[in-house]
């Protein structure tokens, strides 16, 4: 890099440690009501999250002072559905859950970053028509996040951070048929609409505090995907079993950054729409 400032400070000398215990269990139960077509789902989780830092900077000859730093994290996270049969081929079910991340160091800055805190609501069908040769499932869910965790390029280096919080809101849709003997045709479709409810940023001149959700990009998502597959099996051959296959999937354009005033190529590095035929 030199004078272009690229990558001036590549090496770093630090050693991070993670541990990670659980506890977890979930109960299913038919009431004896609605001639025993309905189900609902408890489950629990218990993560207890230990992580610790040892960065010596001067070691290779770059300032900054050594660091030396522990911290823990614990959460209890819940589950609880309910599906119900409408018909022996057919359901549909509500799910509702928490989850977590737990929180970290950043190496070569100061401070750590928080837990990231998720509160899903789902809801969906699952049916297979026609003597089972057609399977549809179908799903709606929006996810809230609370002290989101991304990663951002700071003085160079790559940084996680909080950014606030987020929703995003999305959907999921999956067709399998059978139109034929030997004939398979599959295909999904998923889409995800991701919004920041507040993104904080400090401004590194003023000192401020600011809220640049209108501005903030989410990384590395594809907003549309989608895939087509057509198989054909042949009869049975003395040899063995062939199957022909061709799929076609498609990923809509991602950023990589999640601000344009720390990134100003971010638009340009960006990656391309994916076109897969296989």
């Amino acid at each position: 890099g030199g004078d272009v400032g690229i990558n001036n400070v590549s090496t770093r000398d630090f050693g991070v440690t993670s541990e990670s215990k659980a506890v977890y269990g979930q109960a299913s139960y038919t009431p004896p009501v609605l001639d025993d077509r309905l189900e609902v789902t408890v489950g629990l989780r218990y993560t207890n999250d230990d992580k610790s830092i040892s960065e010596h900077p001067s070691s290779n000859g770059i300032p900054g002072a050594p660091r030396d730093a522990a911290s823990g994290w614990h959460n209890l996270s819940e589950s609880f559905s309910l599906a119900y049969r409408w018909t022996d081929d057919t359901m549909s079910y509500f799910r509702l859950a928490t989850a977590y991340r737990a929180g970290g160091f950043n190496a070569g800055t100061v401070g750590s970053y928080d837990p990231e805190k998720a509160l899903a609501y789902e809801i969906g069908t699952k049916s297979e028509l026609l003597d089972k040769r057609l399977r549809l499932n179908s799903s709606v869910f929006v996810t809230k996040y609370r002290d989101l965790q991304v990663q951002e390029t700071v003085l160079g280096l790559p940084t996680i951070l909080n950014a606030g919080r987020a929703t995003y809101t999305g959907g999921e849709l999956e067709i399998t048929a059978l139109p034929a003997e030997g004939w398979q045709i599959d295909a999904n479709l998923g889409y995800v609409s991701p919004e920041y409810e507040n993104y904080l940023y400090i401004d590194p001149t003023t000192g401020q505090s600011l809220n640049l959700a209108n501005e903030a990009k989410f990384t590395g998502i594809s907003k549309l995907n989608y895939n087509v597959g057509i198989q054909y099996e042949f009869p049975p051959m003395p040899a063995g079993d062939l199957i022909a296959r061709v799929d076609y999937s498609y990923k809509s354009p991602k950023v990589w950054f999640p601000l344009d005033i720390l990134n100003p190529f971010n638009d340009a590095v960006q990656s391309y729409a994916w076109h897969t035929l296989g």
